[in-house]
């Protein structure tokens, strides 16, 4: 119950401030207001919450008494310095939680703050689509908010620092040099005709899926356990085809409707800047992984790392339309990544409910 509480909350703090005369905050403040709603429930959860956590807990504890990872050991290396250096302030595995807790989600929120047109509802976005698996694969968010953070970079045209970033986030979780992906999609071109490009190039990558799929288990044998595992065979399909759909119809809405008419439009000519077209690519490319995770259901962290950029794109298209409709698609969106939240709460394997604190 306390997810959907909190859901509800956010929703009405972004409707009451931006569709009526009461203002009971500045957008940014609420939006803190969430965000150390999130840390509360992340930071002081109890080690049953989230399948994987009881791992990070051993593995941190493991370190602290004995100074090896047991379990830990095929943790990136990042991680590992990550679990040191908590190790030096405090031993307790509590204090681990919760400063983990503190760098995914006031991470997330710079991130919002730096690059949306609307950082209220793009923390609700997060919230509603992101948050309960964040609670299950931590480290993979620490991964993602470093990674992210690569996209400022490469809109400036700094594509090294961009690498730099992404290989540091990789030490974190190799998921994250699905990033390497996003530099590219920075440094093509930046019109409409490459957006059908990667519409091309991702589905020549459906294509050939199965060979892909050889070739990473190769270079990374260490996961190859994730794909024999049967809780991947079976884990919130109808959460994941809801998302899946989601994004295409982004997608198409955002390649449809421009801020001064709902009037459609060739894609290969509608002027969009460059940050939209960016973000485009990175979806029309989470979306091919996301068509391949519902074959291999591994696949699908990877699909979350690029899916991540929807909490920018939603708002940045959404400030294209006009208020009546804008009002409109916020409310189905909403509705429709509330039965998203629902399905993964209720139907997925990540162990999240019922939520317990310490």
């Amino acid at each position: 119950m306390i997810y959907y509480v909190i859901g509800i909350e956010i929703f009405l703090f972004y409707i009451i401030n931006n569709y009526t005369k009461t203002r009971i905050l500045s957008e940014k403040v609420l939006a803190v207001i969430a965000i150390l709603e999130m840390i509360v429930l992340a930071g002081l959860r109890s080690y049953e919450v989230g399948n994987d956590t009881l791992a990070y807990v051993q593995s941190f504890q493991s370190y602290a008494q004995y100074g090896n990872y047991g379990i830990g050991e095929r943790f990136e290396p990042g991680y590992q310095a990550l679990t040191r250096i908590v190790t030096v302030i405090n031993k307790d595995p509590r204090v681990f939680i919760l400063i983990t807790s503190i760098i995914i989600y006031m991470g997330f929120y710079i991130f919002i703050k730096w690059n949306s047109n609307s950082v209220l509802l793009s923390v609700l976005i997060f919230y509603l689509i992101f948050f309960c698996n964040s609670l299950n694969v931590s480290r993979q968010y620490l991964a993602a908010v470093i990674a992210v953070n690569c996209i400022d970079f490469i809109k400036d045209k700094k594509y090294i620092k961009a690498l730099i970033i992404i290989f540091v986030a990789g030490m974190f979780h190799v998921t994250a040099l699905i990033y390497l992906s996003v530099v590219f999609a920075g440094i093509t071109r930046k019109n409409n005709k490459w957006i059908l490009a990667f519409l091309g190039v991702s589905a020549v990558f459906l294509v050939f899926s199965n060979q892909v799929i050889s070739v990473l288990l190769k270079l990374f044998p260490s996961y190859g356990f994730y794909f024999r595992m049967q809780i991947y065979q079976n884990s919130g399909e109808i959460g994941k085809l809801t998302l899946l759909m989601l994004g295409f119809t982004i997608t198409a809405v955002f390649m449809i409707f421009n801020k001064k008419s709902n009037r459609a439009y060739d894609i290969t000519t509608f002027s969009l800047d460059d940050g939209l077209i960016i973000e485009t690519k990175i979806m029309i490319m989470a979306c091919a992984v996301g068509i391949l995770a519902s074959r291999y259901l591994m696949i699908n962290r990877v699909a979350e790392m690029l899916n991540i950029f929807i909490i920018l794109l939603i708002p940045n298209i959404l400030g294209r339309l006009n208020a009546k409709v804008r009002f409109i698609s916020e409310i189905v969106i909403v509705f429709i990544l509330g039965i998203y939240m629902y399905t993964v709460i209720n139907y997925g394997n990540i162990g999240v409910y019922p939520y317990k604190f310490m």
